[in-house]
């Protein structure tokens, strides 16, 4: 489930049309219409009201594999191997920037 439906399932949950929804907040109906449809987010500011109001985490509302309410845990992410670790690590560096380059072949040594 997406954040649009999540959030339009907490909104109908409360009984509440989008009208009284974004009258909380203090957005036009329109912007509770583009969120639910996935065609939007709303500013962090009101995500962090949304979860305080209504007693829910933001991994309620984005994680996809979480229920509503927070139920299960999901499970935890697998371990990458240390070598796999250092080479994506080093990719990383490698295109921070141009200057940067050389870092990520092997070219600077201390």
């Amino acid at each position: 489930m997406a954040f649009g439906e999540r959030l339009q399932e907490l909104r109908r949950a409360r009984g509440m049309t989008q009208e009284d929804f974004a009258a909380q907040l203090k957005v036009s109906r329109q912007a509770v219409s583009k969120w639910e449809s996935c065609r939007g987010y709303p500013e962090l500011e009101k995500i962090i009201y949304i979860c305080n109001r209504y007693g829910v985490t933001m991994n309620d509302l984005f994680c996809e594999e979480v229920p509503l309410g927070g139920q299960e845990t999901p499970a935890a992410p697998e371990r990458m191997e240390s070598r796999t670790l250092k080479t994506a690590l080093g990719d990383f560096v490698s295109n921070l920037s141009p200057a940067n380059k050389w870092a990520g072949v092997g070219g600077w040594r201390q």
